[in-house]
């Protein structure tokens, strides 16, 4: 799948981490659309926690719970805070443009 070829693509970024596994490269992508989906695509790549764990040292898998923790938040959380952004930024800058001055106010 493209997924999959761009995940290959990716993975030996993630070597120096200790997870340079087109796997886990793709779960983290997929963790983008949906953090949750990380564990679940691990498991349906890898086929079950054993496999996993002989591609994963433990640092490795210490430093993809750090990764995971610290990389940009999914979709959804990147939209709703660029929403409330965008809605502070227009209150404030068209409030300002209307707030009546003291020329205008003239009787």
């Amino acid at each position: 799948s493209i997924l999959a070829i761009v995940a290959g693509i990716l993975a030996p970024v993630f070597r120096p981490l200790g997870f340079g596994d087109w796997r886990i490269s793709t779960a983290l992508i997929a963790g983008f659309m949906a953090k949750e989906s990380v564990v679940s695509t691990l498991m349906v790549l890898f086929g079950g926690q054993e496999a996993l764990l002989a591609v994963l040292s433990p640092v490795g898998a210490v430093s993809l719970l750090v990764f995971c923790l610290l990389y940009t938040p999914c979709v959804a959380a990147v939209v709703t805070e660029v929403i409330i952004l965008f809605a502070f930024f227009t209150t404030v800058f068209t409030g300002a443009e209307t707030t009546p001055s003291s020329e205008t106010c003239k009787v």
